[in-house]
């Protein structure tokens, strides 16, 4: 049996925010030298319960102080995400664990974030699979990336390899790290989408 922790740092809205970063940081060393397999950090932007807007910059600092542990975002809020910076980040944070990172990603989040980003509510899961898909599509390209979708057109510079240009990060693991999507709702159409794809449901 492995063990996992959710790391969903449930503090008090007052609490000092360098408390909060030592607590959650010290929770994950703590649970790297008792040998749990992974744990996860979430993603939110107007919860001050829940207060880490950057899951990538906190998982990568943790990888510097853990030896064995997964670490992985639980979750990334796709629909808050330009896709190329996301795949970018991700690729970054994965070189940076050498392989220890999980990929977790969903589509909902608080209601006051979509506010906080324009982010139409009846919209939101659609734009959520498709910054997912384009990262996925990034990650796997090898020729001249162009996707146009519902809410995103992109169409990357021509590949010049001779000058050093092209839309060139990709992950460490190979084709991208273990995928895992949130679901919370009975008969979660997440959950299926991710179920069909093999990645963890969360």
């Amino acid at each position: 049996m492995e063990f996992g922790l959710f790391l969903m740092p449930i503090h008090p809205p007052n609490k000092p925010w360098q408390t909060v970063m030592r607590e959650d940081m010290s929770t994950l060393i703590q649970a790297d030298k008792l040998g749990f397999h992974e744990a996860w950090i979430g993603e939110h932007h107007t919860l001050m319960t829940e207060p880490i807007p950057a899951p990538d910059l906190f998982i990568a600092k943790g990888f510097g102080l853990t030896q064995n542990i997964r670490l992985g975002t639980g979750v990334v809020l796709l629909q808050l995400h330009h896709p190329i910076m996301l795949a970018n980040r991700i690729a970054v944070l994965d070189h940076l664990g050498e392989g220890r990172l999980n990929f977790g990603v969903g589509t909902g989040g608080m209601s006051t974030e979509f506010e906080l980003f324009n982010i139409d509510e009846e919209s939101r899961h659609a734009r959520a699979i498709e910054v997912l898909d384009i990262v996925l599509k990034i990650w796997g390209s090898t020729e001249r990336f162009e996707y146009h979708g519902q809410f995103f057109d992109i169409l990357a510079p021509k590949p010049r390899i001779d000058l050093g240009f092209s839309l060139h990060m990709k992950p460490f693991a190979y084709p991208y790290p273990p995928n895992a999507m949130a679901a919370g709702s009975p008969n979660s159409p997440t959950a299926t989408y991710a179920g069909k794809h093999g990645w963890i449901v969360m």
